[in-house]
């Protein structure tokens, strides 16, 4: 400032400096920018994590050229004008991929879902495996093995059940005995289900109450857990249950019912039906 050189260095200096100070900026950006990324991301983003970064780096190296040019003492209002008329173009003309790709944000930073989990859509009648998050759509396996792509968008416009977070499954079924059992036998019936339950392992007993007259049958509800959200474990423990229940039936000589009808004929016979 003080001193009076030749006002060629002195832009050399000045534009050298501007330059130098412009290039550490979007260098410092684009380490915080990847230390974002990668504090957000997870397993399965690789590929649309690595697609947004571009992104972000072709963003800020253009703000960064503006910038220059402008100290440069080159006119960008007219460039700038017609950027903000082609970001408008184009933001209207791609409506449906930006909101694909902000709820594709929405996804990494929420995490509804991730990679491997098993959901479902009930509003769309889709259950499967969750195979590939990308910018635009999720792609999902069912059960079929059939591979089924449903826009970001879309799934996150829906109700989600995530049944790989479960931490335990409860379970609720009914069984049925015939109107002939004692009274004896049905209140005997809760507690053999409740020894049943309760020696199976994985398992924590809830209850077992008799809770309706049916057409044909007395009603017992059971509601116990699973202390696992495996839904292999599940279909083996309950297997376990009711095949040692009917075993305890029998040794009790307890009949599970089944659907009958009895017609009274006017002379005070009965046939069952």
């Amino acid at each position: 400032r003080h001193l009076t050189i030749n006002p060629l260095l002195s832009n050399i200096i000045k534009y050298s400096f501007i330059l130098s100070i412009t290039y550490r900026v979007v260098v410092s950006l684009e380490k915080i920018l990847n230390l974002m990324l990668e504090e957000i991301s997870g397993k399965g983003y690789e590929k649309s994590i690595k697609t947004i970064g571009m992104v972000f780096r072709v963003i800020i190296w253009i703000i960064a050229i503006l910038f220059i040019l402008n100290n440069l003492g080159v006119k960008i209002a007219a460039l700038l004008t017609g950027l903000g008329i082609g970001g408008i173009a184009v933001a209207l003309a791609s409506q449906t991929i930006l909101g694909d790709v902000f709820n594709f944000f929405v996804i990494l930073l929420d995490k509804p879902f991730k990679i491997g989990d098993f959901i479902i859509l009930p509003a769309q009648n889709i259950l499967g495996t969750v195979e590939e998050i990308g910018l635009k759509s999720v792609k999902i396996r069912n059960l079929r093995g059939e591979s089924i792509i449903i826009t970001n968008s879309k799934i996150m416009s829906e109700i989600i059940q995530n049944f790989s977070t479960m931490k335990e499954r409860r379970v609720v079924f009914t069984l049925n005995v015939i109107y002939e059992t004692s009274i004896e036998k049905l209140k005997l019936i809760p507690k053999i289900i409740k020894d049943v339950i309760e020696k199976t392992e994985n398992t924590r007993f809830d209850r077992s109450t008799l809770i309706n007259f049916g057409a044909y049958s007395i009603d017992f509800e059971t509601v116990y857990y699973v202390t696992s959200g495996d839904y292999l474990l599940y279909a083996k423990t309950h297997e376990k249950i009711l095949t040692e229940i009917l075993t305890k039936f029998h040794e009790h000589n307890i009949s599970i019912a089944y659907p009958t009808q009895t017609i009274y004929c006017k002379g005070g016979t009965s046939e069952n039906v």
